[in-house]
């Protein structure tokens, strides 16, 4: 049964249906020409990016990290061997370690909490000398307070190590942005100049006008027209 149905699908005028991979698509990149100039569409984004000496994201990374060549290639390290050796202890009648009489590997043979060669033994015996130097008098030493100092935020700057792409693009962000101007169309003047010779400068009546405001504009937004539209009026008078 299954084989006959494999045979009328092939027979069958309909077209299969084909998942586009969006993955093979190569990325042209339309945002910065500086970064569109530089892009090497065989590679990925992120190679592109790093090859730019750009931030692929400002998170930390959510799954795997491509290694580089000399990642990949680097040898793992191998810890240092330990040195075992033998001591003779001496213990108590519960069986517990009282001192260490001898042994090579323990210079801290004497310290009774601490003995057989513990690593952590020298951090807390100079925790407990820091301790000592931190008490006056059997109180505690206030620590100095330290001086906050602010620097204000100079901008960015450039960096003798950062390639052409990244210098060009300091450059480019530090141009001026030229300030970009609406112009009203030919029917937006039209409705705003039926309200205003029905309602003159009631705008709480244009908004609420059914006939000529159907799409229920707001009185700031048909104030922020009208102001518009007037200014307009007033250059194109004085021409």
């Amino acid at each position: 049964m299954g084989r006959e149905l494999q045979k009328r699908k092939n027979r069958s005028s309909r077209p299969k249906v084909r998942v586009p991979n969006s993955r093979k698509k190569a990325l042209n990149p339309l945002g910065n020409n500086v970064i569109a100039k530089n892009w090497d569409k065989k590679q990925t984004l992120t190679q592109n990016y790093r090859r730019l000496g750009i931030a692929a994201r400002l998170q930390a990374p959510t799954g795997g990290v491509e290694l580089t060549v000399s990642e990949a290639s680097k040898q793992p390290t191998r810890a240092a061997e330990t040195h075992i050796s033998e001591a003779r202890v001496e213990r108590d009648s519960t069986g517990r370690i009282v001192r260490v009489l001898s042994g090579s590997s323990a210079p801290r043979a004497a310290s009774a909490h601490k003995p057989l060669n513990d690593p952590l033994a020298a951090l807390d015996s100079d925790d407990d000398d820091n301790d000592d130097e931190d008490m006056v008098d059997g109180t505690a030493k206030q620590p100095a307070p330290a001086e906050t100092k602010w620097e204000d935020w100079g901008g960015i700057s450039e960096d003798e190590n950062d390639n052409e792409v990244v210098r060009a693009l300091v450059r480019q962000s530090r141009l001026p942005v030229a300030k970009h101007t609406r112009f009203q169309s030919e029917q937006e003047s039209e409705w705003l100049a039926k309200l205003v010779a029905k309602h003159g400068d009631n705008v709480r009546a244009m908004a609420w006008d059914r006939k000529l405001n159907p799409f229920q504009q707001t009185v700031g937004d048909i104030s922020k027209r009208l102001k518009r539209w007037r200014k307009a009026q007033a250059e194109s008078a004085e021409a």
